[in-house]
């Protein structure tokens, strides 16, 4: 058996020396299907998408501050908040199950550092990073980012008064000695100037007045301004030539920024891990061991602004970013997830997502308080409608009472005593008195003068 075993085993050795082939059988050329590590049948795009038995693990920060975004659950390998769900939405649109697991990462006692957290994702600890993670430059040599699911960017939030000005802000321009020429602002030329020497002293004369007006206009404008801001810094540009204490979110990248970026000392730079720390911080300000400002990202400034009004946002951001999943370079799953995260978007989706978790107790479309453009109102000239009503009443009742003097000197010398005035009642009489009154006030003040003027009528000239 072996022989013939050995013989046949030549002769093919042989018809295949001279190029003749070799038939098997029908059944020894069928094939079955190729079954790939893991038990998968597709073939693999040269990276081996997780199993079952080996599952993604995918990391999170567990946050302290700001858990909105993200954070651990009851400390059991699950996670929520705003990127959790997001995640999960953008997992349900892979055409592919994605078996993984949560890990957080974090001591729990203060927000992780996130460039740590994408380091170990460079390093294989984690398969993926899935969180409120920015996308810079040095993060994308390490790791592969999705496609962005939010658009951020550093901006400096500080405090903001938008107080009314005072009902006297029109007495600050000029001092006591200056409002004792007040007249001088008021001064008509009723006289034409004849000789050259009285036109050129006109001439000056006039100049002054239009300098005191115009210094008046300027000065009341500069304090009008100056009683809006509640600090010096406008800006970013502002906030680094000032000195004073900065404010940043710890783990983020704004300290590097910072730091490296603006070249700000890191004396200047104190660490903030809550929107709690935000608020002190800012309240005590950089004289009581605060901040003056803080520099972070705007996800987090429209949530601390959303419980916020004595706060607002200086400028505009300085920095353009936004936020993506991080995986292990070359992954597959960041392409298919940008492009879930594509469709997400465009159904309306993810706006929903954001609603559900910063829109609680109603969203508006600003993004945070803005110093609001000085207004002048009517509470702002209180003082000074007072005075014109006070000195229009005064001057009303003077009138009045010279008025009445008047007219009783103008009647006691008309009136003739002899005259009967029993016959008619005295409600009559009081009406014609109210209208012969009326009739005097009527009268030119140079008339009056004219019947005061004249010398009395004796009574029996009135009788005649």
């Amino acid at each position: 058996m072996l022989i013939e075993t050995v013989e046949a085993l030549i002769m093919r050795l042989l018809m295949l020396s001279k190029g003749q082939l070799i038939s098997y059988p029908r059944e020894a050329q069928k094939l079955s299907n190729i079954t790939w590590p893991g038990g998968e049948v597709e073939k693999p795009r040269g990276w081996v998408i997780a199993t079952t038995e080996k599952p993604l693990i995918i990391g999170f920060p567990k946050r302290v501050g700001f858990s909105e975004f993200a954070t651990d659950l009851n400390y059991n390998h699950s996670a929520q908040g705003y990127c959790i769900d997001l995640f999960d939405e953008v997992r349900k649109l892979v055409p592919y199950e994605i078996p993984f697991r949560f890990e957080p990462f974090g001591d729990g006692l203060k927000n992780p550092n996130y460039d740590e957290l994408v380091r170990l994702v460079a390093d294989g600890v984690f398969d993926a990073a899935v969180g409120d993670i920015a996308i810079t430059t040095n993060r994308i040599k390490l790791v592969d980012f999705t496609q962005p699911f939010c658009a951020t960017g550093l901006v400096v939030v500080a405090p903001i008064v938008n107080s009314t000005s005072s009902g006297w802000v029109f007495v600050k321009p000029f001092t006591l000695e200056m409002w004792f020429s007040f007249s001088t602002l008021f001064k008509a030329n009723y006289e034409n100037p004849i000789s050259t020497l009285g036109r050129i002293v006109m001439v000056v004369w006039l100049f002054l007045l239009l300098v005191i007006t115009s210094s008046y206009t300027a000065s009341l404008s500069s304090i009008l301004t100056v009683q809006q801001l509640s600090t010096c810094i406008t800006g970013i540009d502002s906030l680094i030539s000032s000195g004073l204490p900065v404010g940043y979110q710890e783990g983020s990248f704004a300290y590097s920024y910072l730091k490296n970026n603006l070249n700000i000392h890191a004396s200047r730079l104190i660490s903030l891990g809550s929107l709690e720390e935000y608020e002190s911080a800012l309240r005590r300000g950089p004289k009581n061991g605060g901040v003056a400002a803080i520099v972070d990202e705007t996800p987090y400034v429209e949530l601390f602004l959303s419980t916020q009004t004595d706060f607002g946002i200086l400028g505009l951001p300085f920095t353009r970013s936004a936020w993506g999943f991080a995986f292990r370079k070359d992954s597959p799953l960041a392409g298919d997830m940008s492009t879930a995260i594509l469709k997400l978007t465009e159904s309306g989706q993810l706006q929903k997502i954001k609603k559900k978790w910063f829109c609680k107790s109603g969203c508006s479309d600003e993004r945070g308080r803005k110093p609001e453009p000085k207004q002048l109102n009517l509470s702002s000239f209180w003082a000074l409608y007072s005075l014109c009503g006070t000195f229009a009443l005064m001057a009303f009742f003077l009138f009045l009472i010279r008025a009445i003097r008047q007219y009783i000197r103008y009647k006691s010398r008309q009136m003739d005593p002899s005259s009967p005035t029993s016959s008619i009642s005295s409600s009559i009489l009081f009406s014609q008195a109210i209208h012969n009154f009326l009739k005097f006030i009527d009268e030119k003040e140079e008339a009056i003068k004219k019947m005061f003027a004249q010398p009395a009528i004796p009574p029996t000239q009135a009788r005649a």
